[in-house]
């Protein structure tokens, strides 16, 4: 019997009740033109049809290996995805979001010509939850750069843009399972101890924002989980975490004012049609609301007409 050789990638994904948008990322993931690679899911205890969508796709492609079991959490089914990944590099990538077609191409080759990096990401295009196109976002590129912004509690490296040295994950221990929300902060700094991270300028992912994505609940977990992994990081450096050290992040906001700053992302990229469907998704969230006065501009001009 003739073992398969070790791809060289071997990509991560948990699915938890993701079927609305999965095969999107599915199917991003199965058409990159860097073909040599594992797809490696977790289903993390789906009650949707995730599993079944999934099936259809193992079925058809030979490249993927689906673990289906109880839910126990993000960090967990990372760790247990990670713990069957054979290639040398390893990419994240999330159930809700598009990976574009060069993007495993592109971070592979700058792995492979910069040993001392250890993960590597890259700048953003955000969507809305119909997948048009709101603004890029900009990252910071320089290990420098995004170490001053992890010890803020920024997470700098966008999470599914990742794409980690295997050897280096399974030295720092993988992924920490007390932080069930600020998983990714804690990686990057253990990581950053060990080699150096950075960003691809280039939008390599199209991530999806959803008006209702973190409870109160959970900013305020996220938040004290940052504090601590922060901490901790002083803390393994032997330094002394500075006095006046407080990570403070507001309430999340109300789904009126994230539409609001859609349509001023839309609007600055140009995407007015864009700008106008969240103008009005604002005005119909809080039709009172005084801070929806600066829209009514938006809704009143009329799309950009398509050159030709």
């Amino acid at each position: 019997m003739t073992i398969p050789s070790a791809p060289v990638v071997s990509v991560v994904m948990p699915v938890f009740n993701g079927s609305e948008y999965l095969s999107l990322a599915v199917e991003s993931i199965l058409a990159q033109s860097f073909s040599d690679l594992e797809f490696l899911i977790v289903d993390d205890g789906s009650t949707d049809d995730s599993l079944e969508i999934l099936r259809r796709y193992e079925s058809q492609d030979s490249r993927i290996k689906i673990i289906s079991r109880e839910n126990t959490g993000m960090p967990r089914a990372l760790n247990e995805g990670i713990s069957l990944a054979r290639g040398p590099f390893v990419a994240r990538m999330d159930a809700d979001d598009i990976a574009e077609p060069s993007r495993i191409a592109q971070q592979v080759h700058y792995l492979q010509g910069h040993r001392e990096c250890v993960a590597i990401g890259s700048a953003l295009v955000f969507i809305d939850p119909d997948g048009e196109i709101l603004a890029e976002q900009k990252t910071p590129e320089s290990h420098e750069e995004l170490l001053e912004r992890l010890w803020q509690g920024d997470s700098a490296l966008p999470h599914p843009t990742a794409m980690i040295r295997r050897d280096v994950l399974s030295a720092v221990g993988g992924y920490r399972e007390a932080f069930a929300i600020a998983q990714d902060l804690d990686l990057w700094l253990r990581l950053s101890e060990i080699g150096r991270l950075a960003n691809l300028p280039q939008a390599l992912l199209r991530y999806r924002l959803h008006a209702a994505s973190l409870t109160s609940t959970r900013r305020a977990q996220q938040l004290a989980e940052a504090e601590q992994i922060v901490r901790d990081a002083y803390q393994r450096r032997g330094q002394p975490v500075p006095e006046d050290f407080q990570l403070s992040w507001g309430p999340p906001p109300p789904p009126a004012k994230v539409f609001r700053s859609w349509a001023r992302m839309a609007q600055r990229s140009g995407n007015r049609a864009v700008a106008r469907k969240h103008s009005w998704n604002a005005l119909c969230a809080s039709p009172f609301s005084l801070s929806n006065v600066g829209i009514v501009a938006t809704l009143l001009m009329p799309p950009l007409k398509k050159a030709g």
